[in-house]
This record gives structure tokens, sequence and C-alpha cells, in this order.
């Protein structure tokens, strides 16, 4: 089931973390359209909580679907992937209203942060299944 998400309150960043928590970020699929003021994040998300089925050597786990996290009003954004791996589970993002950004917080250290002009973020979940290596 696709899931569409929208939040401009602060105080709803809660129901975004819900949605995001452990899932996969490539930093290298990351956009940003500066006229349209909209940072967009792909990341895959398990659709399910995590249960290992083992029969005759298989393994299955729940299915992986592509989604998005958009951050609208962003001016401008940086990651200094120290580390070098290129994927990071994400761990909550922090709406600072004191320095107008938000910080995407991962499990394994990277710097990400986007300066916004308001709390505008929207997280859609598709339906498209997503096959990972």
């Amino acid at each position: 089931m696709a899931v569409f998400l929208a939040i401009t309150d602060p105080a709803y960043i809660g129901l975004v973390n819900d949605l995001v928590h452990d899932s996969d970020l490539d930093v290298d699929t990351v956009s940003f359209n500066p006229a349209a003021g909209e940072l967009t994040i792909p990341f895959i998300r398990e659709e399910s909580e995590k249960q290992l089925t083992f029969r005759l050597f298989r393994q299955s786990t729940a299915p992986r679907v592509q989604a998005y996290l958009r951050i609208r009003s962003a001016s401008d954004y940086s990651i200094v992937d120290s580390e070098r791996i290129g994927t990071y589970p994400i761990n909550v993002l922090v709406y600072e209203s004191d320095s107008t950004r938000i910080v995407i917080r991962t499990s394994i250290p990277l710097a990400f942060e986007v300066s916004v002009e308001s709390c505008d973020i929207q997280v859609e979940v598709t339906e498209e299944l997503v096959t990972v290596d």
C-alpha cells in the first residue's frame, strides 16, 4: 500500500521518523532543485518488521520498496561522507528551529544538514518493489 505523509509543524516530525527509521539512504542519489527549493532523498524502506523465515536453505525477508523523503523550502544542503560507504541507515530527522535546519542522523556517522526556511517535509512510500544486492 502506498503511503504519503506531509508535515509543516515540527511537533509532528516523529511521524516522519516512524517512516524513515532504519531505512537505507544512498548519498549518491540525493538531488536538489534550487529553483523549487526541494531536496529529494530516495530511500529503501522495509514494508514490515524484520522477520526471517528459513525453508530448505532459502531465506526470505520482508519486501523492500522505493520511498522518497522530500524536504521543501530548502535553500542549501551539505553532506560530508567521511566514512565513504555511500549507503547509511537513517536514524532520525531533527528540526533545529534556532538555526532553521534539518539534520538527518544516521546510525553510521554521516554529516547531513539541510538549510530550510521552514519545516516542510513529505514522505512518499511507493508500491515499487526493490531488489537489494
